[in-house]
Parts: C-alpha cells; sequence; structure tokens
C-alpha cells in the first residue's frame, strides 16, 4: 500500500519494510530510520539522525545529521551527509546511487562496493548520479570500489586508510578545486578517467610514505591541470592515459603501463 503525509512528521524511530511512503511535507525530528524494502519519498525537507538503510528505495531529499549504516538498497534521491556526520557503507554487498550524494562530513566504503548509475556529470553540481565529496571519503580496506558511469568530485579528502593491497576508484573525475588523495597504506587504483574541466590549480595528492601508499592512474583518460604531491609521495602510472597541461611534482614516479 502506499501512505502519503502531506503535512510534517514527527517521529522518534520509523521503520520502512514494505509498499511506499510519501513524506511531501517537512520531515523532521526522527531519531532514527531503518529501511528494508519498499520506497520511502521525502519530497519536502528532510533530516534524520540516523538511517539504516538495507535494502529498497530512497527518494527525495534528506540530510544525515548523525552515524549512519548503508549495507544495501538504492538511494534515488539526493542525500547529504552533513558536518559531523557519518554515513557508513558496510558489508559485502552492492549498492547502487542513482540519485546524488553531498558528503560534508564523512562517507566511510567499509565493504563491498558503490555502483553509480546514469551519465557522467560535466558541471561542479549535484548532478545526475554524482558523488560530491566536500567533506572525507574514506576507502577503509581493499576491494572496495566505486564505479559507474556518472561521475566522483573530490574538493575534500580522499583518504584509503586500510589494508595492504588495492581499492578501485572507477568513476570518472570531476575537480572543479584542489582535492586532496591521501594514501596512507597499499594502493588506489584510478580506473575511470575523468569528465569536465579540471581547476587551474594542481591537484594535491599526499601519500604515507612509512605504509608505502602509492595513488595509481590504473585505467581510463585523465586530463589534469597538474599534480603537486607532498615530500615523499608515490605516484604511479599503470595504464590508460594522463595528460597534465600544468606543473607536475612528486619524488617517486613509477610508470609500469
Amino acid at each position: 500500500g502506499t501512505a502519503n503525509f502531506s503535512g510534517a512528521y514527527t517521529a522518534d524511530t520509523t521503520k520502512v519494510s514494505g509498499g511506499t511512503a510519501k513524506f511531501n511535507g517537512l520531515y523532521t525530528g526522527a531519531t532514527t530510520n531503518v529501511m528494508s524494502s519498499g520506497t520511502a519519498d521525502f519530497h519536502g525537507a528532510g533530516s534524520t539522525k540516523v538511517l539504516n538503510l538495507s535494502g529498497g528505495i530512497l527518494g527525495g531529499s534528506l540530510t544525515l545529521l548523525g552515524n549512519s549504516s548503508w549495507t544495501g538498497g538504492t538511494i534515488a534521491g539526493s542525500v547529504a551527509v552533513a558536518q559531523s556526520a557519518l554515513l557508513d557503507k558496510s558489508g559485502p554487498d552492492t549498492v547502487t546511487l542513482t540519485g546524488g550524494l553531498v558528503n560534508l562530513g564523512k562517507v566511510k566504503l567499509s565493504g563491498g562496493q558503490i555502483n553509480l548509475g546514469g551519465f557522467p556529470s560535466t558541471t561542479n553540481t549535484l548532478g545526475s548520479s554524482a558523488i560530491n565529496n566536500i567533506g572525507t571519503f574514506e576507502f577503509a580496506n581493499d576491494l572496495t570500489s566505486v564505479s559507474g558511469a556518472s561521475s566522483f568530485t573530490n574538493t575534500g579528502t580522499v583518504i584509503k586508510t586500510g589494508g595492504t593491497g588495492t581499492a578501485t576508484l572507477g568513476a570518472p573525475l570531476l575537480v572543479a578545486a584542489s582535492g586532496l588523495w591521501k594514501i596512507n597504506t597499499g594502493t588506489l587504483n584510478l580506473d575511470g578517467g575523468s569528465v569536465g574541466v579540471f581547476a587551474s590549480t594542481p591537484q594535491r595528492v599526499a601519500v604515507d610514505t612509512l605504509a608505502g601508499g602509492t595513488l595509481a592512474f590504473h585505467a581510463g583518460t585523465f586530463n589534469m591541470g597538474g599534480l603537486t604531491a607532498v615530500t615523499g609521495s608515490t605516484v604511479a602510472f599503470t595504464g590508460g592515459t594522463a595528460n597534465f597541461s600544468g606543473a607536475y611534482t612528486a619524488d617517486t614516479t613509477k610508470v609500469s603501463g
């Protein structure tokens, strides 16, 4: 069935496990949203402290204010992770983002894959299926990945913190301002190339030399304004094509593909 709410909605705990729930007015005050199946549409201004999304389709617009988890299902609307908030993609399954995700806090990829649907965005806005990272996007383990046709914009920090193997960012990169890429351990493969126009400011890459971290341009075509790596950093070119129109600085550069 379908439940329609045209006015304000407030509840400590809301569970959606089937059918369709449409919140057309102000959605506020909810401490926990639990969604395992069905559809929830937030067409008014919506926010929640905790979202536990394990299945179903989340549409409309929702802001996350606390610590939330994403283990399954699809985000088809616009989700914003507020400053000091956390969205943790955990578990081995693949989740789908066909809407947009704006991260001002922290998105942690602990396991599995985020699949981006739609077409690449060419502007630095919340476009179709784009991840716009303004805060911190963390690859917490090896064998984690973000893939798909839609773009990934980093004006904050992308960091790999766990595992001595490889994690993969396979979505096309769209950077309108310098972002920080910090690889504490293992390798982060960039497999999606780039779309749009990169900023004239060189992209900043930081690598933890004690852990031997590497940022690798692995597949696709990258058109970049430049790259500046901090002392001791390692940048690898293991496949694809990388074009730099500006200055390039790195202590260690490896070309193997």
